[in-house]
């Protein structure tokens, strides 16, 4: 049974924001100003969340769950890894 964790429905409130805001941004800012870099920032920001876990701590499953899955996916695990690595250095 899926029991929602607080941690990761706040992580998940702070996606919906980031890319949220980031649409609002997108929608007000012309070509070249402060507005599209920063919504390039926010976007990237919500793909570190999203790679950082925040959806498996909402679901409230066993850890056991999540890395027999990741193990049985291991491209999976790795891409993930690596576009939270990536999105953290920009």
């Amino acid at each position: 049974m899926l029991q929602l964790q607080p941690i990761g429905i706040l992580g998940l409130v702070a996606i919906a924001a980031c890319w949220g805001l980031a649409v609002v941004l997108y929608r007000v800012g012309s070509a070249g100003t402060v507005a599209r870099k920063l919504f390039i920032l926010l976007v990237v920001e919500g793909f570190v969340l999203v790679t950082a876990g925040f959806p498996e701590f909402a679901s409230g499953l066993e850890w056991s769950f999540w890395n027999s899955f990741y193990e049985s996916h291991p491209t999976l695990s790795f891409l993930s890894g690596l576009i939270h690595h990536l999105s953290d250095v920009v």
